[in-house]
């Protein structure tokens, strides 16, 4: 199978060299190339393409490969600005064209995600943090998309993987509350951290904290129940990104919906988006 990836940077980097692994042939579009994109796309026939880029060109990205029929899978969040126009592009061409189209959930393939029984929670917390200086750290985190609010950073959908899992174990959201603030220096104009308290029409209820400034890599969610609590710690683990392109490579090949279509992933966006009620930055 022939794949194009657009961005090249460490999630791009990161899918391509698992692709090559799977015995793909992979062709990586480096932003500075992006004004010939549209030559790149049409002489060349792709499977699939994966949007890699800053957040802020996701959507322009993503049309592009519709436009030209190819099949997508693109990062997280799909957006932070959102463009109506785009999206109803985008969306008829998936109809016209039948594309499978799938946006990032890696954290859906983690095994302490994927192979938990979360049947009887009904009350969770979910932590996620870690300093954005050592995330990025060759000193330009300032430069990164995570720290600019033009490029669509944030730690609200830089890491909304840990509501997007949570939304995947429950269902629709009914209501939810969200205070984003910036606390430290590690960003310029975007929110570091974040609190949110979520209750499901499923009846479960969910307190979230996401932050870019835990010293040390933190990632657990906790079970509560009536005695208290079962922690169950989320390790960092390149295996979750193979599985997850393995997934989308086989929905591709059977012409099969995937998980967390484009529709999904704006029903999530949205719903964080109007839940904010403090943005203190």
């Amino acid at each position: 199978m022939n794949v194009i990836v657009i961005g090249n940077g460490s999630i791009g980097k990161r899918h391509t060299k698992n692709l090559k692994n799977l015995g793909l042939n992979v062709r990586t579009v480096d932003i500075d190339e992006i004004d010939i994109i549209d030559d790149i796309l049409k002489d060349n026939k792709y499977d699939f393409g994966l949007v890699c880029s800053p957040t802020n060109l996701h959507l322009e990205h993503t049309l592009k490969l519709a436009e030209n029929g190819i099949d997508f899978f693109c990062e997280k969040p799909l957006f932070a600005k959102k463009d109506l126009e785009l999206l109803n592009k985008i969306r008829k061409l998936i109809e016209d064209k039948s594309l499978i189209n799938m946006v990032g959930c890696n954290m859906r393939f983690h095994p302490t995600i994927k192979n938990y029984d979360y049947s009887d929670i009904y009350n969770i917390k979910v932590v996620f943090g870690y300093d954005l200086k050592k995330w990025h750290n060759d000193g330009k985190h300032l430069e990164m998309y995570s720290a600019n609010k033009n490029m669509g950073g944030g730690v609200m959908l830089d890491s909304i993987h840990e509501f997007d899992y949570l939304y995947n174990w429950f269902g629709k959201i009914k209501t939810v509350d969200i205070e984003c603030r910036k606390k430290g220096d590690v960003t310029n104009d975007t929110e570091d951290t974040v609190e949110a308290n979520i209750t499901f029409e499923s009846g479960v209820r969910a307190s979230v904290y996401l932050d870019y400034l835990q010293p040390e890599y933190t990632r657990y969610f906790d079970h509560i129940v009536e005695w208290g609590f079962t922690r169950h710690l989320i390790e960092p683990m390149d295996e979750m990104y193979i599985d997850e392109m393995k997934y989308f490579i086989d929905c591709v090949k059977n012409r099969k919906q995937c998980m967390n279509n484009i529709d999904e992933a704006v029903y999530l966006i949205d719903k964080l988006k109007d839940g904010v009620t403090v943005n203190e930055l």
